[in-house]
């Protein structure tokens, strides 16, 4: 593993490494079922990396488990190669309202668990608000203990998918032919029922003000800290 994209469900990584992989012709494991229920069994020190999925990480260059943002220090530990961690962030009222669209078209409940971080939430607006606190609390951490991580925003990205890649690229660093990814740039990834871009700030129509008040309550400082307090 050369690449790990990681960061709350919902927030670019199927674009972002699918793009990589396409531009670089290194080889994408793409959120393989199996790591769905084992990332929380490692945070919460319930069990290890299985040794097929071990081997599957191994065998790929660019790996993207939204969910191993918060097992990343594991991950290091694991001989896995020297990566570099790629932390997809966007809004949390953005995110949050895609992953109640998610859920409405039968994605898994497990986006609302959360109990495996040790959190109580009344309602899925709440456990989804602190899905996305905690996944950059612990990105954040791995961060102050010296790990290799670039953030990247959805916003800057929405905006130029060419040069965020780009950026990407140089920093790992990888191969990157931007004319392979160019027929793709705009497509839609991971959401079969619609190839609608709703892009930044659709919270401002998705989200009840009740459910927008929930959210900045939660994620208030994290959210002035990456610039999105307004």
């Amino acid at each position: 593993m050369r690449v790990c994209i990681v960061g709350c469900e919902r927030s670019g990584t199927s674009a972002v490494s699918t793009l990589l992989s396409i531009g670089s012709g290194w080889s994408f494991l793409d959120d393989p079922q199996e790591s769905w229920n084992i990332y929380p069994l490692i945070y919460t020190r319930k069990s290890g990396l299985p040794l097929q999925l071990w081997w599957k990480l191994r065998r790929h260059k660019i790996v993207k488990v939204p969910g191993f943002a918060t097992v990343l220090p594991y991950l290091q530990e694991c001989h896995l190669g020297d990566f570099v961690a790629c932390y997809c962030l966007r809004d949390p009222r953005d995110t949050v309202a895609a992953l109640m669209e998610r859920l409405q078209h039968g994605e898994s409940r497990l986006l609302t668990d959360v109990s495996w971080l040790d959190i109580r939430a009344s309602d899925y607006v709440e456990a989804l608000a602190w899905r996305w606190r905690k996944y950059l609390e612990c990105a954040e951490n791995y961060r102050r203990l010296g790990g290799r991580i670039h953030f990247i925003k959805y916003e800057e990205f929405f905006v130029d998918r060419e040069a965020r890649l780009m950026d990407i690229a140089r920093k790992v660093p990888m191969p990157f032919d931007r004319g392979k990814t160019r027929p793709f740039l705009q497509q839609q990834f991971r959401k079969s029922w619609s190839s609608e871009m709703l892009g930044p700030r659709r919270w401002k129509r998705d989200l009840q003000q009740s459910e927008v008040e929930k959210i900045e309550t939660i994620c208030a400082d994290l959210m002035e800290q990456w610039g999105y307090d307004n």
